[in-house]
């Protein structure tokens, strides 16, 4: 290869390299995008847990952020967590 190939081929390469650090940064734009929205998504929301005790009744356990609320009456008539919210919480739905 003489002094001009030589050039070229770099100036091909760098030409190429560029446009895929500009790719990178797109995906990085969209990935961060995803994210943001999957936070928003789960970061509210409600389950059906099923009655420890009723084969036949399931309870709604909601939150939005950090404050959830559960459709049982151990929530409605007791202070702190219920069940259906502690399970929630641990991931068992």
């Amino acid at each position: 290869m003489n002094n001009k190939e030589v050039k070229d081929e770099l100036l091909s390469l760098h030409n190429d390299i560029t446009s895929l650090i500009s790719d990178l940064r797109e995906i990085n734009i969209r990935v961060n995008d995803l994210w943001n929205n999957i936070e928003i998504r789960y970061s509210r929301g409600s389950v059906e847990v099923p009655s420890q005790t009723r084969y036949d009744k399931n309870y709604t356990v909601a939150w939005d952020k950090d404050v959830y609320t559960c459709t049982c009456p151990s929530y409605k008539y007791h202070s702190g967590d219920c069940k259906h919210i502690k399970a929630v919480k641990e991931g068992d739905y």
